[in-house]
């Protein structure tokens, strides 16, 4: 399981589990990809935000999602205090 990773990882890293390796991204893909989906989002005025636990591939962020969850937020929300709540 990774979670803000920030790099690619090794195609050896990838196959070696059974089932596959899994990441925790603190957005709802596929909308904010790679590098600070948070503050991207709140720069965006999205709400809700959320999080997406996928299977992670090759390419950044954009494996097969297993699961997503939504969090309405208040509109003085910062990036300090809800990328914290979202992992």
């Amino acid at each position: 399981i990774t979670a803000a990773y920030g790099q690619y990882l090794p195609k050896r890293f990838l196959a070696a589990p059974t089932y596959g390796t899994v990441n925790i991204h603190p957005s709802l893909l596929p909308r904010w990809r790679g590098a600070s989906p948070v503050q991207r989002s709140l720069e965006a005025g999205d709400n809700p935000v959320g999080v997406t636990v996928l299977f992670t591939v090759s390419k950044m962020d954009a494996g097969p999602i297993i699961s997503q969850k939504e969090e309405t937020i208040d509109e003085n929300e910062t990036a300090t205090n809800l990328l914290p709540h979202l992992f």
